[in-house]
């Protein structure tokens, strides 16, 4: 099992401002497995910590995610991505956050775009 990685500063599950789902689509999009590894190294220590071989790329950007959701950690994940790849971030900068109070994103939104079989919500709260 891997290091669970919540702190003093977590963020309840699901009151997130930010639209994962297009956040998750930006980080497959604009950097390559290696240049996300190195990001992760340099900027993110506890999560590239947690990784173990043979992960594939949308694992290590789902621990990335839960990582910077639970601490706070959105804004400057973004930062990082926007200076590493502009023309990729420029493409998804109107879908990354989500109008609060209204939910989930609906696909029109940029919500997720994945088979239901491979959303989170199927598997219950963990």
């Amino acid at each position: 099992m891997g290091k669970k990685m919540v702190g003093k500063n977590s963020e309840p599950p699901g009151k997130s401002e930010w639209n994962t789902a297009a956040i998750r689509d930006l980080l497959t999009v604009a950097l390559d497995d290696e240049m996300f590894t190195v990001l992760c190294f340099d900027h993110f220590r506890p999560v590239h910590e947690s990784f173990a071989a043979g992960m594939s790329k949308g694992q290590k950007i789902h621990r990335l995610m839960d990582y910077c959701v639970r601490h706070n950690r959105v804004a400057e994940l973004l930062d990082k991505v926007k200076k590493a790849n502009p023309s990729k971030y420029a493409e998804f900068a109107s879908q990354l956050k989500r109008r609060l109070g209204s939910g989930p994103p609906t696909r029109e939104e940029g919500g997720a775009s994945y088979p239901n079989h491979l959303c989170w919500s199927n598997y219950g709260t963990f």
